[in-house]
């Protein structure tokens, strides 16, 4: 990893020293990957982008050199941008930096309250133990929340469920772990698998992988990392498949409102299996089961941009407005009702920090001709 890369991961987590603050910004600008000024005069700085926060400002100051480093640095981009959403950005640049000194200071942004706007998603899930009570995580501190048979389950600052397994005991016992619309949670399972959880999202385990097999269930859409095992096949159940794991990373989305369940392979190997047949993925191959018992389509796809989620941003890649707007009221809880026929066509391209309000992700897809306004009981009507 090169050090520019290293301290672009940093400045993402937002875990950059001062020290490291400047070195990222100069090497950012040593490698012409921030805006200059007359990229900003043209895009034209107006009160229409008036009201954003100094954290949406870095959000953007991120975006602006992604966007830059992707067209220099990839001949098969590993972002694709929106060129509306680029506008905004720099836009915002203009008003959150001074370009054109040595020494890049915030500069002062008006701030703006957008009416009835919805903040973004935090970290929060349920869990739900054997006997069948609840543990609302929101609300509980760190360290150890139960114990189930011989594991211990420990909470871990940053949105975290750890499971500890002390020794295999007689009986199987199952947990669940789930998240509300507008909620996200990570668990690693007492096998050393990572599973992140997107919003309304949830998995069924045991708290002690014993057997032939290591079995979940899950809905929503969850990324996996699983612990290799290749004496003990890790299996993911959904209502349409069944996944197969030896040693492997991978992103399913099993959303009941989208069209197609998608499987997508980042890393090892996943055999998809369903009642009309099987496939084996390699890396960068996504695999999709429509409603039917039909075939398993099979296409290569930019694994990045399937698990933006994980890193904190919404992509499209053509999508309609319908499947922008089912992202968005998983994320911020809202309703959405159009005012009018919705288009069909795939007119948005690009990805969208996920740490913006609701009002603030809105006002850069207005730059793409649809309109909206949030009403109050976090509804969204958009209008042409």
């Amino acid at each position: 990893m090169s050090r520019f890369q290293e301290l672009l991961n940093g400045y993402l987590r937002d875990s950059l020293s001062e020290n490291e603050l400047r070195e990222f910004f100069q090497l950012a600008e040593e490698n012409g990957l921030l805006p200059d000024e007359s990229m900003i005069r043209e895009q034209g700085f107006d009160e229409r982008h008036e009201g954003l926060t100094d954290e949406a400002q870095r959000e953007k100051m991120l975006l602006a050199i992604r966007m830059r480093a992707g067209a220099q640095e990839r001949s098969t981009p590993t972002w694709r941008w929106v060129v509306a959403a680029a506008a905004v950005v720099m836009a915002v640049m203009a008003g959150a930096y001074l370009l054109g000194s040595k020494e890049r200071k915030p500069a002062v942004v008006k701030a703006k309250v957008y009416k009835n706007d919805v903040a973004p998603g935090v970290n929060g899930a349920v869990l739900r133990l054997s006997d069948g009570s609840e543990i609302v995580l929101d609300s509980v501190g760190n360290g150890e929340v139960s114990r189930q048979g011989n594991t211990k389950v420990i909470k871990q600052t940053g949105g975290q469920l750890v499971y500890q397994d002390a020794g295999k005991g007689d009986v199987v016992l199952y947990n669940t772990l789930s998240t509300a619309k507008g909620k996200q949670f990570r668990v690693v399972l007492p096998d050393g698998t990572k599973v992140w959880l997107n919003a309304y999202s949830s998995i069924h385990y045991p708290t002690s992988f014993t057997g032939e097999h290591r079995l979940v269930e899950i809905t929503g859409e969850v990324y996996f990392e699983v612990a290799a095992n290749a004496a003990m096949p890790f299996i993911v159940k959904t209502h349409r498949e069944e996944v197969t794991v030896l040693g492997t990373q991978f992103n399913i989305n099993s959303y009941e409102d989208e069209p197609a369940e998608k499987a997508t392979l980042l890393e090892g190997a996943i055999q998809i299996s369903r009642a009309s047949g099987q496939v084996v993925l390699r890396p960068g191959q996504q695999a999709s089961m429509g409603p039917s018992a039909a075939g398993i389509a099979v296409a290569e796809v930019n694994t990045e941009d399937v698990v933006a989620w994980k890193n904190g941003y919404f992509h499209f890649d053509n999508a309609d407005i319908q499947t922008v707007m089912r992202q968005l009221t998983r994320w911020y809880d809202v309703e959405v009702k159009f005012n009018g026929v919705p288009p069909t066509t795939g007119d948005f391209k690009g990805e969208i920090g996920r740490s913006l309000t609701l009002a603030q992700v809105l006002k850069i897809l207005e730059q793409t001709r649809v309109h909206f306004r949030i009403e109050e009981d976090k509804r969204i009507v958009i209008f042409p």
